[in-house]
């Protein structure tokens, strides 16, 4: 277990993710995992499936943070829609643990139920998607495979490639994450700006730092709105960072001490206020 926290602790340093697939009896893996989530002091460890977060409601986590998810497929099988909006949600040196039986991929799984036809019951289904899936994870030098009867297999990590998109900016970590913050705090009235990049390159963090710059020197209020609170609740912890004389007096309610103020709204404002748009709308008024 120590091994795989140090492993954690490596990925961290270079920023990077990785997927741990546990594999065995459902009782060994969900105790190994148990002893792994104990092992460390991860930040807003979630656990999805098992009587836990509904792998459904997966996407549901998309805009928070965790350092460490378990998505057990034991139960409800395993749902690829999951997997990917839970990779999306984690930090650097997170790890993803995906229990599965063993052998895996051989069968369909009880998730196959959802594309059963009458008269068709899904335990009659071919399983190529699955099959495949554990072939790859077999064979892939950027897993982590650890079965309850063999040893861990930790992959090699190579050496961090040289970051040249460093930034003068202390609160961005990369130029690109500069010039979008830049763009956020400068945008004009009716002048939408749409800011897209691959999950974790750091939009959320962008909006967050943008948003307390404009509290701090331009804006007495912004409006931030998204499809659910959860969703930016990484805004609000980068704003908390970098104002730390503010408070937040309530959920999606954080105001600073000259009373400037960032307010979560569930809906889209209304039409006449600054908008931009990432994973969440905001509103400088």
């Amino acid at each position: 277990m120590a091994a795989l926290v140090h492993h954690a602790q490596r990925l961290a340093r270079r920023r990077w993710r990785q997927l741990v697939w546990l594999s065995g009896d459902a009782q060994q893996c969900k105790t190994l995992a148990q002893a792994l989530w104990q092992a460390h002091s991860w930040h807003a460890p979630l656990w999805v499936g098992d009587g836990h977060l509904s792998p459904s409601k997966a996407r549901t986590r998309l805009g928070a943070e965790h350092q460490l998810v378990v998505l057990d497929t034991h139960g409800s099988g395993f749902d690829p829609e999951a997997l990917g909006a839970l990779s999306g949600t984690l930090t650097a040196g997170g790890l993803l643990v995906l229990l599965t039986p063993q052998p895996w991929g051989a069968t369909p799984d009880p998730d196959y139920a959802r594309f059963a036809d009458h008269p068709w019951h899904w335990p009659d289904l071919s399983c190529h998607y699955l099959a495949r899936l554990a072939r790859q994870l077999q064979t892939s030098s950027q897993v982590v495979r650890w079965g309850v009867d063999q040893s861990l297999h930790l992959p090699h990590l190579p050496s961090p490639i040289v970051d040249d998109t460093g930034t003068t900016d202390s609160d961005c970590l990369t130029s690109d994450q500069a010039y979008a913050v830049r763009q956020l705090v400068g945008l004009k009235r009716r002048r939408p700006l749409v800011i897209t990049a691959d999950r974790g390159r750091g939009k959320s963090a962008a909006l967050g730092i943008a948003c307390a710059r404009l509290l701090m020197h331009k804006a007495q209020r912004v409006v931030l709105t998204a499809p659910r609170l959860s969703a930016v609740a990484s805004v609000f912890e980068r704003v908390a960072a970098l104002c730390p004389d503010g408070r937040r007096v309530a959920p999606g309610h954080f105001v600073l001490a000259q009373g400037s103020e960032l307010v979560f709204y569930p809906r889209i404002c209304s039409a006449g206020r600054l908008t931009l748009s990432s994973r969440a709308v905001m509103a400088a008024i």
